[in-house]
This record gives structure tokens, sequence and C-alpha cells, in this order.
């Protein structure tokens, strides 16, 4: 057995165990709001675009959110396919373990060619898959995972074809507009990959072809279903805006691992600017359209190589970031508890609602 092999063994064997974890918790804890493992805040809408897809129509009540949800139109249609044959959830839940597993790899792999060092990219991949938003968004009928698994892929894919032909920016062009498909917060990924062409590699002629194969596929999508931007503003206005929810969005994405952060920004020098300029494209639709804490995690391209990176340096004189990295994934799993605990159980979704508990405690 290769290295590379045994590595990858360890990441998807601690994928299938987050995810068996992550299913307990959320069956646990998700009760008392008639959520679970299959069906959480947002399934509703992607159970109705996949419906679409099959053929059949959705009550008038839901036209607004059906339209608002074939934004993100690309894996409703996958599991409109695998409907035919599994119930729809059951087709949901099938591509998100699969593209859980796929983001870890992913992530193994461009960690892997960013440090070459393969010991380092392992633990930054069980980083990523036992992280809080996964863990509580990646099973549930919704489209996190194959947000993570893009997020990743179009990073990584970068460093392989920037220094291609035209033609290899094409297809790149076409990952990333179904990546923007998958999410339409993903376009930081098409910000990312022009902000790099352009600014730090100079290549001009593969940026404007991303950017035109790119915007051409999501665009032709949306006018080949119909939709228009009064449907993304129909649903899409600004929630949980503020500082207080970003900072609180950073803590439960990274926990401790900022503290990593600008020691691996110090000692990473070859792919530096690349993190700046996806955090820089992850910056711009987060900060101008903040829907709720959880869409911090299109950043994780960009920080967890800093993480890595600063566990490397700390780490470097023990030989080994497995302590290190086995004490990150049960602070992310101990959050995660008292995250559901607090949103779920006590129902305590935002401020407003921690302020009635207290009104009402003390009534």
């Amino acid at each position: 057995m290769t290295r590379d092999t045994h590595y990858r063994l360890i990441v998807i064997g601690c994928t299938l165990v987050q995810i068996v974890l992550a299913g307990l918790f959320l069956n646990s804890l998700s009760r008392p709001m008639n959520w679970s493992a299959v069906y959480a805040e947002d399934s509703k809408g992607y159970l109705l675009a996949a419906e679409y897809f099959m053929g059949r129509d959705s009550a008038p009540e839901d036209t607004g959110l059906l339209r608002y949800r074939l934004l993100s139109p690309a894996l409703p249609f996958a599991a409109s396919l695998l409907g035919r044959v599994l119930p729809v959830a059951a087709a949901f839940m099938l591509i998100n373990v699969v593209l859980w597993c796929a983001a870890a790899l992913v992530f193994y792999e461009l960690l892997k060619q960013m440090f070459d060092n393969r010991q380092a990219a392992c633990g930054g991949a069980v980083i990523l898959t036992t992280s809080l938003p996964l863990i509580e968004w990646g099973l549930p009928v919704m489209v996190d995972a194959g947000a993570y698994f893009f997020s990743g892929l179009v990073f990584l894919l970068y460093f392989q074809f920037r220094r291609r032909c035209l033609e290899a920016a094409l297809v790149y062009g076409l990952i990333i507009g179904l990546g923007i498909l998958v999410k339409p917060t993903l376009v930081c990924l098409l910000l990312f990959a022009a902000g790099s062409f352009f600014f730090v590699d100079r290549l001009w002629r593969h940026g404007v072809a991303v950017l035109v194969v790119a915007f051409g596929l999501v665009a032709n999508v949306y006018w080949l279903l119909g939709l228009t931007p009064q449907d993304f503003f129909m649903y899409g206005a600004p929630r949980h805006r503020g500082l207080v929810y970003i900072v609180s969005a950073a803590f439960f994405c990274f926990h401790w691992g900022w503290l990593f952060v600008m020691q691996g920004f110090r000692s990473q020098q070859r792919y530096r600017m690349y993190c700046l300029v996806y955090f820089a494209a992850f910056a711009i639709p987060y900060l101008t359209f903040v829907h709720n804490p959880r869409l911090f995690f299109v950043c994780y391209p960009a920080v967890i190589p800093l993480i890595v990176s600063g566990m490397g340096r700390y780490c470097e004189a023990r030989k080994s970031v497995w302590p290190v990295v086995v004490l990150y994934a049960v602070t992310s799993n101990i959050l995660t508890l008292v995250h559901l605990y607090v949103m779920r159980t006590l129902q305590i979704r935002d401020i407003s609602d921690l302020q009635q508990k207290i009104q009402l405690l003390f009534s």
C-alpha cells in the first residue's frame, strides 16, 4: 500500500465515522423542530426543485420558494434523476455522502500540492471533514456538501490549469459555472479565478475565457429555467447581517484554529497571494449578501491551508500534527453538539429568540 493510499483511507475512514456521528447528532437534537439528518431548514425548497425536474407541480403558495431554489439547480436535478429509482430525500442524502467524501479527498490533494507533506494534508482534510458547518448541514436535503466540494476543487484545479492551453481554461470555466449552479454564493470562485488570472499570473486570455464560459453557462441555465433577478431578491434578502454574526460564524467554522492562521500566513510563501485573493473574492459576496452565518464556510479553501501551515510550524519539533488535529476534531464535534442543542432543542435561532427566552424566564 502506498503512502498516498494509506492517507486517503484515513481521510475516508474519518469522514465515514463523522457522517455517522452527524446523523446521530442531528436525529437526537433536531426533533423539537421536526428536523433530522434528512430534513433541515432549507430542505423544502430543494425538494420542490427536485420535484419540478421530475415534472411534478407545486402548490401555488410554494411558487416563490421553488423559483428561488431553482437558482441552485444542479443538485436538485441530479437528485431528480436518482429519484426515479430512490425516494428523492434518499437520493439527496446519497449525493451528499458522496460529495462529503469527495470534498475531503479534494482537500487532501489540494493541501498535499501546497505543502508537499502528506501527513499535514491528511490532517487538513480531517479538519475539513470534522468542521461544524459540514457536520450540521452536510447530510440533510441541502447543497452545502456540494459547495464544499466545488470550492476545494476549483482552488485545486486553478494550479493544474493556469499554465495550460486555452482549451483547459474553457473546461475550468465550465467547472466554475457548474459550481455556481450548485450554490450561487460560489460566484466567489469566479471572482477568485478572475483575480488570479488577471492580477497574479497575468494570464489575460485565460481569465477572459473563464469569465465568458462560466457566466455564459449560468446565464443560459437560468434563462432556460425562466429565472430573473427578482427571484433571487424575493427570498434572498440579507438575514443575520452584522458584526456579531460574522464573528460567531468565524468562531464556529474554525474556533481555536484561528490561533494558527497568522503563523501559517507568515510561513506560507508560494501560495500566500492566492489565499489572499480567494479570501477577498469570498468577502465580496459574503459581506454583500450575508444570508446567515453558515455561509462563512465558503472561505475554507483560503483559511484551512493557513491553519494547516501554522499547525505544521507549531508541531515541527514534535514530528506529528495528529495530537493537534485530533483535539481540533473533538472541539468541532463538541461545538456542534452545543450549537445544535441551542439552535434546535432550545430553538434559539438568533439574538431576538434569545431575548424572548430571557423575557419568558423572568416574567
